[in-house]
């Protein structure tokens, strides 16, 4: 790839601060993946080098370039491609909670994903408080359970994300403050840490100067961080701190696409950051991505843009025609029409419907016009990325019959909406396929569910949605492969639901006399009650006697489920910043949000109406429990500390005088803090609720999507039924620029005349990513991988869910202990076993059985192997191995060290002139240039003798073969890594003896393991997901969907080769 002069800057500059403001399609990865390649070429360990990307999708896609560049100049780490070797390349949430989790503190919290979170405080929303503070906050208003859920999330966001001390909120919003606390409380009671939550503890873990800090220090020299002008004040707070511990600190940016400022990103964090950091700015000028029309047009638009960086905007290229078109329609179905006639046309000339894109502000309210209209002409279209259950109408027909089991109506969108039997009916009929008489008879079964449901309470959710799939015959033969995905993701979205309204609450929690007094508490309780456990889970049903009169005990369950599904139901979700795959076959319909990284030969922008785009809610003002402003006797550090500053005045003036570009950081009075400022602003309410400039660089993002022509459309009015008069329909402001503005005008051509000579969208394979214990799904089942981890399809919750991961914690605390030099006996795994325990989904009498059989289980290990803790030089050690052109990763639960009189002939755990195997690192970089042979994976460069244990219950355990050829798996990855594997064993959690089983040397059978694994990576990378029947079928939780009752699937068992690039059976 032939790099700019700008670029060659960037990468090779040797600032220690460096910030590179890139534009759309100037190559930022490639700079960001090669300045790390410098570093390591510098000799910097990959350890040494961490780098922060916005999503996993652009973290897989960066390793993928930097090994590729490594791969092309011969350069490994111990023969492994850098991001194999220690690098990290991840988003910030997923490194802070891999530090938190180091401490062993928060080993045992589950994370909350957004779904989740909202559904456990509408659970406890009026035990927290949440109902009453609403009420009281703003007097006179009568709030429903789910707005005030929905407005306290939002402040606690703002909370988390300016890193808002909570002492500041007991002097401004007390009573707010309370509620944090309570919230706080029930969440580390219930072992669960949100996304939020993670930054905050790991910067606070950080400044703490603890064993966090003492993890860091030192050791970390270089930090990237891609799409800066998204990051939060809490994300750079951060950066601060590796930055005082003199690491190295390069980001990369746009400020013409910070677009998600209403969720926390701060760009004036990215306007400011050569200044505060006292960095060296190089530009990214050159967009090699879009014809020099569409590069002209966007950077014309992006000038409309306030506040942002200047920055020189250009192709290399010379000059061509313009290849932008707007069409002006008279109501949208008549734009649909006119966008799909278009895309024939397009089609007709050689252009694949893959390589078009449809990017809406919302698909929720303005893509179904569009979407007929593609249907009826026989178009493949798509919708890519997530998306609004009532977008696919299977899975809006699952939400109306679980809201008709519910009482008949809810607000997914504000609006009132009656699911009635007669819509049932046509539904199902429209979905399935089925005459009416046999939707009659599918509407009665599906209604004798929902009265045993409605009496007898829900078990388990996921076992009723496969029910009611079945019931419905959903997938259809049809539509099955597209079904499948969207029903996936409504299970997993109901698992969500379920998981916090069925997780255990341990006693004491939010049970105080005064939380109880609060108007509804007690209510809440005993609905709580209700639902959290049904008949015959456990030995005493629960007291029920203090719920409302009338109501049974699945109709609170059903009411809660459809809050939930109201709120996910909605728009909201169209925003997420999870990573989109383009559709390679259809035309993809997406939101300009999710199309954030992707790139299309052809794009559309319709419905360019004021309302819509730009949206009617942007500034649209909130409730807000934070206090906007505070005196000027608080003051906030350039680091994010909110702190008393009596002399504000003074400070005030330093800053002014300290704050310019050349000054370092370290000038201020906090060193490698920055400079102290005083401000009455706590947080920019403004930001949150939404600002034109947000909605014009969204434009901008939607318009440097288009590589070869970009089109843009509206409507006049929004049509009428018949004798009724149209609603008319503003245009956008955008289009008003594109009219006022002749630099801009001129780049629009005639409507519908040009043609697209590009060539077709690059689709570059992408490395497979998988652990281990998905590769050994697979094994068992190809299409149970699918279902499960294809499409999303969640497995029904187990009451012993979490015994296994209790049982490594207690293990992996005590070795850590005695690591600090505590020793390990049997009083002292049964002290943290009483300190940790806490199984979510038992009932009382399993959580007093489970306990026990632990007890007994850890004490009799703490005998047998408390000595070998003491040897333990790391716990939950994560791995990643190329393995022909995929990557496995894994974690080692221990890694004990071994005296050097120790070693036996078992060192040498594989056969040292097996190179060419499957685990041979060069294989995902095609070999080495010039032909090298690898380095030995035994030899004289081994100078870590190590013990490798894995510890094993019955949750979690492989077939006994595959199990010690896992751990042969370990072995041969920590011997890549530099250390010497030389016995490898397996701890038996659930034997009363702590039995140790030695996993001996044997290259033929991990030999035939490696080509067991390759094979399985091939089949994955190729979807070979037929399913092998078996003796497990009846209890595997996807039976039901499987399609497949007696088939004989022919196994893959000849030989692999190897030497062809893809790898695949003979």
């Amino acid at each position: 790839m032939k790099l700019t002069p700008s670029q060659i800057e960037a990468i090779e500059s040797p600032a220690r601060r460096l910030q590179v403001v890139a534009c759309a399609g100037s190559g930022k990865t490639e700079v960001l993946a090669r300045r790390v390649l410098k570093f390591l070429s510098d000799g910097l360990e990959p350890s040494a080098i961490v780098a922060f990307t916005f999503t996993e999708k652009a973290a897989e896609e960066l390793k993928d370039r930097i090994d590729r560049r490594a791969g092309e100049v011969g350069f490994s780490v111990r023969g492994l491609p850098p991001s194999s070797a220690g690098l990290f390349a991840g988003t910030i949430h997923g490194y802070c909670l891999r530090l938190l989790q180091s401490s062993g503190e928060f080993e045992l919290y589950d994370v909350l994903t957004e779904e989740r979170e909202w559904a456990l405080v509408y659970r406890f929303a009026k035990r927290l408080g949440l109902v009453s503070l609403f009420e009281n906050t703003w007097p006179g208003t009568k709030v429903s359970r789910k707005v005030a859920v929905d407005v306290f999330l939002e402040n606690l966001s703002v909370f988390y994300n300016e890193m808002i001390p909570l002492d500041c909120l007991d002097r401004y919003c007390p009573a707010f403050a309370e509620a944090v606390r309570r919230y706080e409380a029930l969440t580390d009671a219930m072992k669960l840490i949100s996304f939020d939550q993670i930054i905050v503890r790991a910067v606070r873990a950080i400044r703490s100067e603890g064993p966090v800090r003492r993890l860091l220090e030192g050791r970390v020299q270089e930090v990237l961080v891609d799409e800066y002008q998204d990051l939060n004040r809490a994300q750079e707070a951060l950066l601060w701190e590796f930055a005082s511990m003199g690491a190295g600190i390069t980001v990369v940016g746009d400020d013409d696409q910070a677009i998600y400022q209403w969720r926390g990103g701060d760009v004036g964090l990215f306007l400011g950051f050569a200044g505060s950091f006292g960095a060296e700015r190089k530009t990214l000028g050159v967009n090699k991505r879009s014809k020099p029309s569409i590069v002209r047009f966007s950077r014309e638009f992006a000038r409309t843009i306030e506040p942002r960086i200047e920055k020189d905007i250009r192709h290399e290229d010379a000059d061509d025609e313009p290849c932008v078109e707007l069409v002006v329609a008279r109501n949208p179905e008549d734009e649909a029409l006119l966008i799909v006639e278009r895309i024939r046309k397009l089609v007709a000339e050689g252009t694949s419907p893959g390589d078009i894109a449809i990017l809406f502000r919302s698909v929720r309210t303005s893509a179904a016009p569009v979407m007929k209209a593609l249907s009826d002409a026989g178009v493949p279209a798509a919708i890519a990325g997530k998306v609004s259950l009532l977008d696919h109408p299977e899975t809006r027909l699952v939400a109306h019959v679980f809201v008709w089991w519910a009482g008949g109506s809810w607000r997914p969108d504000e609006t009132e909406e009656r699911v009635t039997e007669e819509l049932l009916i046509d539904e199902i009929t429209e979905v399935t396929g089925k005459s009416r008489e046999a939707a009659l008879k599918t509407l009665s079964a599906l209604r004798e569910v929902g009265e045993r449901v409605r009496r007898d309470g829900v078990r388990d959710l996921i076992e009723t949605y496969m029910s009611v799939l079945k019931i419905l015959g959903l997938p259809t033969a049809e539509e099955r492969t597209s079904q499948q995905k969207s029903l996936g993701a409504m299970s997993s979205l109901l698992v969500s639901f379920e998981n916090s309204v069925k997780r255990g609450m341990p006693e004491g929690i939010l049970r105080s006399p005064s939380l109880l007094r609060i108007p509804g508490a007690e209510q809440e309780r005993h609905e709580d009650e209700m639902i959290s456990r049904v008949e015959g889970e456990g030995s005493q049903a629960p007291d029920i006697s203090g719920t409302s009169p009338g109501f049974q005990r699945g109709e609170v369950y059903l009411w809660w489920l459809r809050g939930f599904l109201e709120r996910f139901s909605s728009e909201a979700v169209e925003v997420s910043s999870e990573g989109v795959e383009r559709l390679p076959d259809a035309v993809n319909i997406l939101t300009i949000h999710q199309s954030k990284g992707l790139e299309f030969p052809v794009v559309f922008v319709p419905c360019l109406v004021n309302g819509r785009f730009p949206s009617s809610r942007m500034g649209q003002e909130k409730k807000w429990y934070l206090p906007e402003s505070i005196p000027g006797s608080l003051s906030r550090t350039c680091d994010g500390v909110i702190q008393a500053n009596p002399a504000h005045d003074a400070s005030r003036e330093s800053a002014s005088q300290t704050s310019s570009a050349s000054e370092t950081p370290e000038s201020g009075p906090d060193e490698g803090r920055g400079v102290r400022r005083a401000e009455e602003q706590l947080f920019d309410k403004r930001r949150y609720e939404g600002r034109m400039s947000d909605e014009r660089r969204l434009f901008y993002v939607a318009a440097t999507r288009a590589r070869d022509l970009l089109i843009l459309s509206t409507f006049r009015d929004y049509g009428g039924g018949a004798g009724t008069r149209a609603k008319p329909a503003a245009p956008s402001p955008f289009l008003e620029d594109v009219r006022t503005n002749p630099d801009l005008r001129k780049e629009v051509r005639q409507y519908g005349q040009g043609v697209v000579r590009g060539r077709r969208a690059s689709s570059q394979s992408k490395t497979l990513m998988v652990d281990c214990g998905q590769l050994l799904v697979y094994s068992e089942c190809p299409r149970k991988y699918y279902l499960r981890y294809e499409c999303g399809f969640a497995p029904c919750l187990a009451p012993a869910l979490g015994f296994g991961k209790l049982a490594h914690h207690v293990v992996t605390e005590a070795a850590r202990r005695a690591q600090a030099g505590v020793p390990v006996t049997p009083e002292e795994v049964a002290e943290i076993l009483h300190e940790r325990f806490y199984l979510p989904f038992a009932s009382s009498e399993q959580k007093d059985i489970m306990f026990q059989a632990l007890l007994r289980t850890l004490r009799a290990y703490a005998e047998k192997h408390g000595e070998d803790l003491k040897r333990v030089t790391d716990v939950e050690f994560p791995f990643e191995v190329p393995v022909d052109g995929s990557r496995v990763r894994g974690r080692i639960d221990l890694v004990l060290s071994v005296a050097p009189g120790d070693v036996s002939r078992n060192a040498c755990l594989l056969n040292p002139d097996r190179s060419a195997g499957l685990l041979n690192p060069d294989l995902i970089n095609g070999g080495p240039p010039d032909g090298r042979p690898s380095p030995s994976t035994c030899g004289e460069s081994r100078t870590t003798p190590v013990e490798v244990v894995d510890l094993k219950t019955s949750e979690n355990r492989p077939p006994l073969p595959q199990h010690k050829n896992q751990l042969r798996l370990y072995g041969k990855a920590l011997s890549l890594l530099g250390r010497e594997a030389v016995r490898l064993t397996i701890h038996d959690l659930d034997s009363d003896d702590g039995q140790a089983i030695q996993v001996e040397p044997d290259d033929a059978e991990f030999g035939e393991f490696e080509a067991q694994m390759d094979r399985w990576l091939w089949g994955i990378k190729n979807s070979k997901f037929d399913p092998t029947p078996g003796p497990a079928c009846k209890d595997c939780d996807y039976k039901s969907l499987c399609g497949v009752t007696r088939v004989q699937i022919p196994q893959l068992s000849s030989p692999v080769r190897r030497s062809e690039g893809v790898a695949r059976p003979d």
